[in-house]
This record gives structure tokens, C-alpha cells and sequence, in this order.
């Protein structure tokens, strides 16, 4: 994955694992972070299902960016009692630091469809942590959940660079966002 201020990219696995799936109010609902272009780490993009239990798809979508300036990684979804659904994960991109964002989509919105990508926190710094093999790996610390209080507010749990060390090795952290949806009817 790209990053601002390094051409040192970010190792990701290569794509298409199903990183969250629950079963919720009679739907199997998936996410997986997926490479568009044919053995090509050129452009990768977040998907996301909704199946019901005779497998027969309900509907999905995409967390892209066409023009390929944008990559969505490292995903992980939750839905709530009115099938609202949370998808966190991470962008990349060669303008701007990792970052941790997300995308909603309310259970009356129209199928098939996200709310717009939206940053939970925005990177400090690029990430530069090389191991033995020069690899620069990232973690693939993503978790969304919905509150056990109310069934309803999501929590979404991802990770984001902090400034470089003096000795500019990158260092991650981890930030929590609660978002709460609009009133359901």
C-alpha cells in the first residue's frame, strides 16, 4: 500500500479473505478486501455481502476508488438490530498518511449502497517498521462491534501511524470511534 512522505509501501496480504462475518437479524453479512485488477496490487477495494441462508445474495457493494489513488484495506463490519451496518478499515495513498476511516449505511437506504468513506482519524506520520525480510508490515488490527447496551450505536477499532521515532522507525496506534446512527422509524 502506498503512503505520504516514504517509498517505502505498506505490506497488506494479498486480498479477497472474508475478514468479519456474522449472522444477524436472518442474513449472513460478510466484508473482504479484494484486488480489482487481475494479479495486481494496483488497486484494492473493500466488498461486502449480504446472504441470505438459502445463499442467494441480498445485496453488496464496494469500498473503491476507480482512479486507483485510493486503496482500502484490512476490513471489519458489524449490523445492529435495524440492519445498520459499520464497516471500518483503513485507506492508503501516496497523498496522504495510512488512516483509519469507515463507511455506514443505514438498513433504509437504498440496497447495494454505503454512506460516503469517512475518516475516524487521519495518520500522523509515514510507517516505516521493516522486519527481517524488509518487509514493512502493517498490523491487521480491525474490529467493528455494535453496543451491547443498545443494539443500536457501532464501535469500530482501527489502526493508524503515529509521527516517526527520532531514529524514524514508524510506530502504529489504535483509535476507538462510536458512531451512532439516525433515529430508525
Amino acid at each position: 500500500m502506498p503512503q505520504l512522505g516514504s517509498s517505502l509501501t505498506i505490506q497488506a496480504p494479498y486480498g479477497g479473505n472474508i475478514s468479519s462475518l456474522v449472522w444477524r437479524n436472518g442474513s449472513l453479512w460478510a466484508v473482504e478486501d479484494i484486488y480489482l485488477e487481475a494479479r495486481s496490487d494496483t488497486r484494492s477495494a473493500i466488498q461486502w455481502w449480504q446472504i441470505s441462508p438459502h445463499g442467494t445474495v441480498i445485496q453488496r457493494g464496494l469500498i473503491d476508488d476507480p482512479t486507483a489513488v485510493l486503496f482500502y484495506h484490512y476490513p471489519s463490519l458489524a449490523v445492529n438490530k435495524f440492519n445498520d451496518v459499520l464497516i471500518g478499515y483503513n485507506r492508503f495513498s501516496k497523498d496522504q498518511y495510512a488512516s483509519a476511516d469507515y463507511a455506514f449505511r443505514a438498513g433504509s437506504d437504498p440496497p447495494n449502497t454505503l454512506r460516503s468513506d469517512t475518516v475516524l482519524k487521519a495518520g500522523e506520520g509515514f510507517y516505516s517498521n521493516t522486519d527481517g525480510f524488509l518487509k514493512n508490515e502493517w498490523g491487521d488490527y480491525s474490529n467493528t462491534s455494535v453496543d451491547p447496551v443498545n443494539d443500536v450505536d457501532l464501535w469500530t477499532i482501527q489502526e493508524y501511524p503515529t509521527p516517526p521515532t527520532a531514529e524514524g522507525k514508524g510506530i502504529w496506534a489504535t483509535w476507538w470511534g462510536r458512531i451512532v446512527p439516525p433515529a430508525n422509524p
